[in-house]
């Protein structure tokens, strides 16, 4: 059947009945009928379904768009953790390295101060050794100086007159002056 033989038939149909009280034409509705429904199916195949299917995929790759970020935001927490751990991990290697310098520092300062007191003493020994063969030489100038005095004040002694008395005052004046 054709839609020709359908317009057709609702020709030979008579306005009677329901239609025909409301006044509908039975042919032009029919017509408007097919019209309508060709209609629909071409919206539904050509419009509808790409619109459907475009929404689809829209609503997906959103969907996607927000797993990603959800992803993205959990590794920022991830990486801001770490970042975390690692800085405190640095400081506390800091603190370590800061402490075994200081300690280094003091052994270093101990070692030198120690050194520093064994060259000081080795100093004063040197110089007390210095001082005290300074001071035997000169006690030995001084007793040479003294016997040559003596020898003096007896060659002196001779010759003058010889005199007891004279040569026990020399003696003892230079014995008094080789004391002071």
């Amino acid at each position: 059947m054709d839609i020709i033989s359908i317009v057709s038939a609702a020709e030979a149909v008579e306005p009677t009945g329901v239609a025909g009280a409301l006044g509908l034409d039975v042919r032009l509705f029919l017509a408007q009928l097919i019209n309508f429904g060709l209609l629909a199916t071409l919206l539904w195949y050509l419009l509808f379904r790409p619109l459907t299917k475009h929404m689809a995929d829209r609503s997906s790759r959103i969907a996607e768009g927000l797993a990603g970020a959800e992803r993205a935001k959990q590794e920022l927490e991830t990486v801001a953790v770490t970042r975390e751990r690692i800085m405190a991990e640095a400081k506390e290697k800091a603190a370590a390295l800061l402490t075994k310098a200081d300690d280094e520092a003091k052994r270093i300062i101990a070692a030198s101060v120690v050194d520093a007191e064994k060259k000081a003493d080795s100093i004063k020994e040197r110089t007390a050794v210095e001082l005290t063969a300074a001071k035997a030489q000169l006690l030995v100038e001084v007793r040479n100086s003294a016997a040559d005095l003596v020898v003096l004040a007896a060659e002196k002694a001779l010759r003058g007159t010889i005199d007891v008395k004279l040569d026990k005052k020399l003696v003892t004046e230079v014995l008094k002056e080789t004391r002071v």
